[in-house]
């Protein structure tokens, strides 16, 4: 199985790895009018892939995978697993290809409601856990936390008549921007993939996983 990278997050001491799945024209392949989501996920805790594994995974990577399998069971019917030790990239895809993977007509709000977070007694009525969007309006923010020395980054964005505030899980943007927090100065327009979180407190919270811009 081939798929476009569009997310190589942070996830309970491992990798999120994510993307589009390609067929053998490298063209995203859809499913009920949506690209096709797949997440990589191994016989770990909460499916996290190992760091050594995807390492070199980057944004806009064209990765294969041996032996694929799409779980489509539990609140992530996205899950795939795969021989952990199959992953090859292949090239890349250049960024033209990002509109037409866009998530924004497919969808009146995120993950079924307006808020932060899911409860428990509702996460599998969602049915789905990626979402790629096109964000026009936004602001990083910094939340203060008593128990860390870092504040944690926030992206706060318009979509679709609400305000939204998620945590950033992105390693590379998160260590881009603190470097240099003018980041995204000027830049009129960023890319975001959504996903949702493992179970915390009862409640399963909405992330931003990748940012591009």
């Amino acid at each position: 199985m081939k798929l476009l990278c569009l997310a190589n997050s942070y996830k309970e001491g491992g990798k999120c790895l994510a993307g589009i799945q390609l067929d053998d024209q490298n063209r995203p392949l859809r499913i009920n009018g949506r690209p096709r989501w797949i997440r990589p996920v191994c016989a770990t805790t909460f499916g996290q892939v190992p760091n050594y594994l995807c390492a070199e995974a980057m944004i806009l990577d064209i990765i294969e995978i041996d032996n694929a399998d799409v779980c489509e069971t539990g609140y992530q019917p996205e899950n795939t697993t795969f021989d952990k030790d199959s992953i090859r990239i292949l090239g890349k895809l250049e960024r033209n290809i990002l509109d037409e993977i866009c998530d924004n007509e497919a969808f009146t709000n995120i993950f079924g409601s307006t808020g932060n977070r899911i409860a428990k007694e509702t996460i599998e009525e969602v049915g789905y856990s990626l979402m790629f969007l096109k964000i026009n309006r936004f602001q990083i923010r910094e939340k203060n936390r008593q128990e860390y020395k870092r504040p944690q980054l926030r992206f706060n964005f318009h979509y679709r008549g609400e305000w939204y505030n998620f945590p950033i899980t992105d390693p590379d943007f998160l260590l881009k921007y603190t470097l240099n927090n003018k980041l995204l100065d000027g830049i009129p327009s960023v890319y975001v993939v959504l996903s949702i979180s493992v179970p915390f407190n009862d409640a399963y919270y909405k992330l931003v996983g990748t940012i591009i811009y």
